[in-house]
C-alpha cells in the first residue's frame, strides 16, 4: 500500500506537473494571442486616432483659413473705404486750394492790369505834357525867330532888304526839334 500510495502520489504529481505545464503553455499561448490582438487593436486605435486627429486638424485649418480670409476681406474693405474717404478728402482740399489759387491769380492779374493801366496812363500823360511843352517851346522859338528887326517878321525883313537868301532857312540852334 505504501508503494501504491507512493506510486499514486508520484503519478498524481506527474499528472499535476503535466497539467500545470499544459496550463502554463495554454496560458502563455492565450497571453501571447491576447497581446497580438491587443497590438493589432492598438495599431487600429492609433490609426483611427491619427485619422481623427488629421480630420480635426484639417477642419481646424479650413476654419482658420476661412477666418483669416474673412479678416483679410474685412481689412481690405476697411482699407479701401479709408483710402476712398482720404481720396475724396484730398480731392476736396485740392479743389478748394485750386479755387483759392485761381481767385488769388485773378486778383493779382487785376491788380497788375490796374497798375499797368495807371502806369501807362501816367506815361502817356507825361509824354503828352512833354509833347505839348515841346510844341509850345517850338512855337515860341519859331515865333521869336519870325519876329525880328523891330517887330518885323523874318519874311518882312528879308523882303525889305531885297535879298532872298537863296531860299535856305537856317534853324535856330536853341530849337528843341533840331537837337
Amino acid at each position: 500500500m505504501t508503494q501504491a500510495t507512493s506510486q499514486f502520489e508520484t503519478a498524481t504529481a506527474r499528472s499535476a506537473d503535466r497539467r500545470y505545464q499544459l496550463m502554463l503553455e495554454n496560458t502563455q499561448a492565450a497571453t501571447q494571442e491576447a497581446l497580438l490582438k491587443l497590438d493589432a487593436r492598438s495599431a487600429e486605435v492609433q490609426a483611427l486616432a491619427q485619422n481623427v486627429l488629421n480630420s480635426a486638424l484639417a477642419a481646424f485649418q479650413r476654419q482658420t483659413e476661412q477666418h483669416v480670409d474673412a479678416v483679410f476681406s474685412e481689412t481690405r474693405e476697411r482699407t479701401v473705404s479709408a483710402l476712398s474717404s482720404l481720396d475724396a478728402e484730398s480731392r476736396a482740399r485740392c479743389e478748394a486750394r485750386r479755387q483759392e489759387l485761381e481767385t488769388e491769380v485773378a486778383r493779382a492779374a487785376e491788380r497788375s492790369t490796374d497798375q499797368f493801366r495807371k502806369g501807362m496812363k501816367a506815361f502817356l500823360y507825361s509824354c503828352l505834357v512833354a509833347a505839348v511843352s515841346a510844341v509850345d517851346e517850338h512855337s515860341k522859338s519859331t515865333l521869336d525867330g519870325l519876329v525880328k528887326d523891330n517887330g518885323k517878321t523874318l519874311f518882312e525883313s528879308t523882303s525889305d532888304s531885297g535879298t532872298e537868301g537863296d531860299g535856305v532857312i537856317i534853324p535856330d540852334t536853341n530849337d528843341p526839334l533840331t537837337h
